[in-house]
């Protein structure tokens, strides 16, 4: 089963800026704009998960947003039309997204270079949260827990506060707003952006930043824009282990990459698995890597539920396995597969998950393209974990909210992996003595 956090996508189309031509429509461009209606409203009809469409009628939509497509003098008034009605929904990853932003989508706005920097929201700011090494933002001398103030001649204040304004209190809304901000980090390989930042000591400070290729192994899914699968393994204090990784694609070097770290991890006295900022990906590789920390058969992670049948995430035991305390982090840019990974494997007691909380988009989508050139993001089936909940639009609530701080950050230190070391410590009272290992 595919699933990808198609929201990402959404998110980039909205706020990275593009406009789109608003000339008056041909009849030509009237009648694809129809078909695509048609197309997308069938679609639902005859594949959405849900029979009672969220309690609406959808033959009284079609009859209420068919003649505004019709009547639509722009390419725009008619996107909405569709978009409005797919809105009663109710369901993330159903949207549809404009043809010309997703040709130009792949890495940012207007190209593919970034900064080397990941970015979150602290307090509602943005502020750096990780310079990869050798990266643009690296070479530039950014350091992590610089807030943003101006991308170019941009505040990001206004920018921020137009984003807020638009989810309100939707569980999305920081996700939405660090991706306004990421995505005016982007540009054209080579291209120069001027930042405005302020630093440590609270002076604003400028940097002048040249936008580089992106780093980690370019991956793909269907005709989606590029991913970048960028993993990391490291030893934590007391030798405890430490894994990330940027998305669940790429199953092979994935895999062989987290397997090569559970054999290293076997004697660890805990080991931490980093998925905040990881988007989602291929469901199946959240599924194996999860029953690389499980010993019983026939546990699962959850049901996934379509018009017609049930599909359980059983989870195998693997070899290599690891039986040790594990922690989890996540955040609110963690979504889709890593919330069923994160979700699925605290409903059974397995892990213990820690940071902030998801942003609730677990559906796996499928993406087609319309008539008129625009492409159509549906949801194939929804999701119930091992609980009976449905992490669609509620995330999953971390067993320890750790929020970031902008000062441990600029002291660099991290409270989430702070927290769940020392959650890791508390499970061997002689922890600090350095003796007790998994396995032995």
């Amino acid at each position: 089963m595919l699933r990808l956090t198609l929201r990402l996508v959404a998110a980039a189309l909205v706020l990275a800026g593009h406009s789109f031509a608003q000339d008056r429509l041909t009849p030509e461009q009237i009648d694809s704009n129809v078909r695509s209606f048609d197309l997308v409203w069938t679609t639902i009809r005859d594949k959405h998960f849900d029979t009672t469409f969220g309690g609406n009628d959808w033959n009284a939509l079609k009859t209420e947003y068919r003649p505004v497509v019709e009547s639509a003098s722009t390419l725009n008034d008619a996107r909405n039309a569709i978009a409005a009605m797919l809105a009663h929904l109710g369901v993330s990853h159903c949207s549809i997204i404009p043809k010309d932003a997703f040709e130009g989508l792949g890495g940012g706005r207007t190209g593919d270079g970034v900064i080397g920097a990941e970015i979150r929201l602290i307090d509602d700011r943005p502020v750096v949260f990780r310079v990869l090494s050798n990266s643009p933002a690296w070479e530039a001398g950014v350091n992590v827990g610089w807030e943003i103030l101006k991308i170019g001649d941009e505040e990001v204040e206004p920018v921020l506060a137009k984003v807020s304004e638009a989810f309100g209190q939707k569980l999305s809304r920081e996700y939405y707003m660090t991706s306004a901000i990421s995505n005016r980090l982007k540009g054209p390989i080579g291209a120069t952006i001027r930042v405005t930042f302020r630093d440590a000591a609270d002076s604003v400070v400028e940097r002048e930043i040249k936008l580089a290729e992106p780093q980690g192994k370019e991956v793909r899914l269907s005709n989606l824009p590029p991913y970048r699968l960028r993993t990391r393994t490291d030893t934590l204090v007391n030798g405890i282990g430490y894994f990330s990784h940027t998305i669940f694609l790429d199953p092979f070097s994935l895999m062989a990459t987290y397997d090569d770290a559970l054999r290293a991890f076997v004697h660890s006295p805990g080991v931490v698995i980093d998925i905040r900022g990881n988007p989602g990906g291929i469901g199946m590789i959240g599924v194996g890597m999860a029953g690389a920390l499980v010993t019983e058969k026939d546990r699962f992670l959850g049901t996934m539920i379509t018009r017609n049948a049930e599909l359980k995430f059983i989870l195998n035991p693997r070899i290599p396995s690891y039986s040790g305390p594990v922690a989890v982090l996540v955040d609110a840019l963690s979504a889709s597969t890593s919330e069923i990974f994160a979700g699925g494997l605290k409903d059974i007691g397995r892990v213990r998950v820690f940071g902030s909380r998801t942003v609730g988009a677990a559906l796996p989508a499928m993406i087609d393209a319309l008539p008129n050139g625009d492409a159509f993001i549906h949801p194939m089936a929804n999701y119930i974990s091992f609980s009976g909940k449905a992490l669609e639009s509620s995330g999953v609530i971390p067993d320890d909210e750790v929020p970031l701080t902008r000062d441990a950050l600029l002291h660099g230190r991290d409270p989430v992996v702070e927290a769940a070391v020392d959650w890791i410590k508390q499970q061997y009272p002689d922890m600090n003595t350095g003796t007790t290992k998994i396995g032995d």
